[in-house]
C-alpha cells in the first residue's frame, strides 16, 4: 500500500477558492483520475487504492477522520446544510457500519455506500 499525505488546510476564509485549489492539487499529487472521481456519480467507482485514499483525503481535510483513521460519523452528521439534512442523515446512517482493511479503503467503501443509499443526491468533490 502506498503512503499518502493530506494535506490539512483552514476552509474558513476562501472556502470554495481554496477547496478547489487544494483538490486541483490532490488530483495532480495523488495521481488520481478525475475520471473515475467524476464517475462515481453515475455508480461506477473503479477499483483503486488512489481513489479510496483520495476520499479519505477529503474526509481528512473537513477533519471527519479519528486518529485511527475512522470515519467520525457524529461529526459528519453535525456538518449536513439542512438543505441536505434527510438526505445526508440517511446516507450515514445505513452506512455508519461500513469499515474497510485501511483508512483508504475504508472512505472507499462509505462513498460507495452513501452514492448507492441515494444516488440521485450523491455529490462527489
Amino acid at each position: 500500500m502506498d503512503t499518502f499525505l493530506c494535506i490539512s488546510i483552514n476552509l474558513q476564509h476562501g472556502f470554495e477558492q481554496t477547496l478547489v485549489s487544494y483538490v486541483n492539487h490532490l488530483i495532480l499529487y495523488m495521481s488520481v483520475d478525475i475520471e473515475h472521481v467524476d464517475r462515481t456519480v453515475e455508480g461506477y467507482f473503479h477499483p483503486s487504492e488512489v481513489l479510496g485514499c483520495y476520499f479519505s483525503c477529503i474526509f481528512t481535510t473537513f477533519d471527519l477522520v479519528d486518529n485511527a483513521g475512522h470515519i467520525d460519523f457524529d461529526k459528519l452528521s453535525t456538518r449536513i446544510p439542512d438543505s441536505f439534512k434527510d438526505h445526508g442523515t440517511e446516507m450515514i446512517e445505513k452506512c455508519r457500519h461500513i469499515t474497510g482493511t485501511n483508512p483508504c479503503d475504508s472512505a472507499f467503501n462509505i462513498v460507495q455506500c452513501f452514492q448507492k443509499v441515494n444516488p440521485s443526491k450523491y455529490f462527489v468533490i
